[in-house]
Formats: C-alpha cells, sequence, structure tokens
C-alpha cells in the first residue's frame, strides 16, 4: 500500500498534465466546427503516419519470402525454357547419343562473396543436399556469366568468381563464329579479357559476347559486352578487353546450371 501511495505521487504531477492537456483539447474542439475538422485531420495524419510505418516493417520482412517465391519462379521458367528448346530441331549442341544435350537449372542464394582480391570467391546457401556438384556453371538471375562451382559440403557451396586469375572459359563475339578464351587479369571485377579472337573478327565496341559449349556452361549465355581490343604479341589475333554483363559486387540471387553430359565432355577434353 505504501508503495503504491509513493508510485501515485511521483506520477501524480505527469497524470494531471495529460488530464488536463485532454479536457483543452476537448474544450478546444467542442469550440466550432473549424476547430473540430482541424483537429481530426492532424489525428488522421498521425494514425496515417504510424500505420504506414508499421506497413514498411511488414513490407520489409515480407521480402524475404518473395525474392525466395521469384527465384523459384525464374528457376522454373528457366528449366521451361530448357525443355522448349530441347524440343528444337535448330539446336546445335547434341550428346554422343543424337540427342540434344539437356540443361537442369536451380536456384540459389549468395551468402558471401568477395571482389577485391586476386582469387575472388562466393559461397552460396546450397550444396550436395541440393544436387549441387562441382563445375556446375553460376549465372545471374538474368542469364549472366557469374562463375562455376568449385567445391561443395551437405549445405553449401564455394564458387569460383569471374573475378579470379585462375578463370576460364570459352567465349565467342556473339554472331560471330570466332572462338577465344575468357580470362581475368586482376584490377577492376568488372574488366575481363577475351583472347585467342583473329585480327579480322573486326569487333565493334558494345557487341556481345557470348559462352561457348564446355563441360561447365551452356551455350550462348551473356558474358560482357566488348569496349576496345589491341593486337596481340603473336601480331596475328587480338585481346579484347569486356566488361562483365553481371556486376559481381552486387550478386545476390544466382541460377546453378547442371549439364547433365558434362562427365563425358570433360573426359573427353581433358587431354587437350
Amino acid at each position: 500500500m505504501y508503495k503504491l501511495i509513493t508510485l501515485l505521487k511521483q506520477i501524480a504531477v505527469p497524470l494531471l498534465f495529460i488530464l488536463a492537456e485532454v479536457l483543452a483539447i476537448y474544450h478546444y474542439a467542442g469550440s466550432s466546427a473549424y476547430n473540430k475538422a482541424r483537429i481530426l485531420s492532424a489525428t488522421n495524419s498521425t494514425v496515417g503516419a504510424v500505420s504506414g510505418m508499421f506497413g514498411s516493417v511488414g513490407d520489409y520482412f515480407r521480402l524475404s519470402s518473395e525474392n525466395k517465391a521469384l527465384r523459384g519462379e525464374v528457376e522454373s521458367l528457366r528449366n521451361r525454357l530448357a525443355d522448349l528448346v530441347a524440343d528444337s530441331t535448330a539446336v546445335s549442341s547434341y550428346s554422343a547419343e543424337g540427342e540434344i544435350a539437356p540443361y537442369y537449372f536451380s536456384s540459389a542464394r549468395v551468402l558471401q562473396n568477395s571482389v577485391i582480391r586476386q582469387r575472388n570467391y562466393f559461397i552460396i546457401d546450397k550444396g550436395l543436399r541440393d544436387g549441387v556438384q562441382a563445375n556446375m556453371a553460376v549465372l545471374s538471375m538474368e542469364g549472366e556469366v557469374a562463375g562455376y562451382v568449385v567445391t561443395c559440403s551437405e549445405k553449401f557451396s564455394v564458387c569460383m568468381s569471374m573475378a579470379n586469375l585462375d578463370f576460364t572459359m570459352g567465349g565467342r563475339i556473339e554472331g560471330k563464329e570466332f572462338y577465344g578464351s575468357v580470362g581475368w587479369n586482376g584490377g577492376d571485377h568488372r574488366t575481363i579479357t577475351l583472347t585467342d579472337i583473329p585480327r579480322y573478327a573486326a569487333p565493334q565496341v558494345g557487341d556481345t559476347v557470348v559462352s561457348t559449349v564446355s563441360f561447365r556452361f551452356p551455350p550462348d549465355m551473356t558474358v560482357g559486352y566488348v569496349e576496345s581490343w589491341e593486337e596481340a604479341e603473336d601480331q596475328t589475333t587480338i585481346d579484347i578487353t569486356l566488361r562483365t554483363a553481371v556486376d559481381l559486387a552486387t550478386l545476390r540471387d544466382v541460377l546453378l546450371v547442371q549439364y547433365q553430359d558434362s562427365q563425358e565432355l570433360e573426359e573427353l577434353t581433358s587431354g587437350y
């Protein structure tokens, strides 16, 4: 009882002040229709602002589930597209049995990433239990080359980024049948090089460079865009500087590509 009386004494002044404010506002609101309208408008604005704040917080926490749903939708569409391509007689990538080589797409989330080292890697939230295997291609959700899987644990996988001195893949200028090798020489993570292209290929600034068929990458995935070129030391080929199609520093959601005949192709080309 003593503690209750003490508490009431401590909050008596604030309570009286709040009561006086409420009475004053009530009296002010009732003095005229204009004042009542002003108070109602101010109250609605305050309630709206508070509701908007809580709505924004709710939207933020819903982003994760919405993003996951979008990744699943892209994954499904990619697989449907692969099935449609597999039914087309215009495709030129065939397996040893004469059937079109299938590709299977699945999605993943980037957990860790680096672009400032000489050998950059990123980690994704899928592993062996999800069907991920070494040498699977890693693309952005738009189908742009980002890297490939190096090693896997049960739940996670480490992927080699394009911005890695050890990274290499086949590439060609879209619309032309000149094949070369894509690699990174260090420096800017968005600058890579296409080498072994004949001088007479005559590339143009802005030309698109795409992937070639390999045991890692499906064909015609966007690699980058031509920025400049110069004559190579052998004086018969040119070195083409590209800007990567994907900004590796902002890589968040990715597509994994499993080529069903990758092992056979790797074994066939391993000695060359």
